[in-house]
């Protein structure tokens, strides 16, 4: 380093050796002088000794930026769509009713909407909880119901809520499932981490 290269000064008793920062400026300048004229007298470019290594730092640190930026942006576009289908393989019973976008709902999550005829609820609750962890459906009150479940996709580890009821109905057997007209299942997608 060039402060290092500061000529000593002489310590004596009660006169400690300190430089300001002027005195170091000042140096550094006289020093550096020095090196572009003895460089000069042997023909190299010094301009390439002080700004190539500044180039070469400014490009890396540009390149690393514009790096950072590219990877934050990779991130797909949120959309709506067939998530049961996209987090697995859905079976053909559980049919896509809509997609919409929840825009008074805060984080305006995408939420798909799905119907499942009440004789294919049994199938469709196994594979919820096989494919999801949902809890089985449990019949409180009016209705076959699960409890609100999160859960997070291991591939994109995006978030996803998910639920399943049934109509309003006083059938509080499963082995009579098949008497209810239709099944519900909601997935909804935040943009954001709930």
């Amino acid at each position: 380093m060039a402060s290092e290269l500061v000529p000593k000064r002489i310590e004596t008793p009660g006169n400690p050796v300190t430089f300001s920062g002027y005195e170091r400026a000042q140096w550094n300048s006289i020093h550096n002088h020095s090196i572009d004229t003895r460089m000069e007298d042997k023909g190299t470019d010094v301009s390439s000794l002080v700004v190539e290594p500044y180039m070469k730092r400014l490009t890396l640190g540009l390149f690393f930026a514009v790096l950072c930026v590219s990877a934050g942006g990779a991130k797909a576009e949120a959309r709506c769509e067939d998530f049961l289908a996209t987090l697995s393989d859905k079976p053909d019973f559980v049919e896509l009713v809509e997609c919409v976008q929840a825009n008074d709902r805060q984080g305006k999550p995408f939420v798909a909407r799905y119907q499942v005829k009440g004789k294919d609820a049994l199938k469709a609750e196994r594979y919820m909880t096989q494919s999801f962890g949902l809890p089985t459906l449990k019949f409180i009150c009016c209705g076959w119901d699960s409890t609100p479940y999160f859960y997070r996709d291991k591939k994109t580890n995006l978030g996803y809520m998910l639920g399943m009821g049934s109509e309003e109905t006083l059938i509080n057997r499963r082995e009579s499932w098949s008497e209810i007209k239709f099944f519900h299942i909601e997935a909804t997608f935040f943009t954001g981490d709930p």
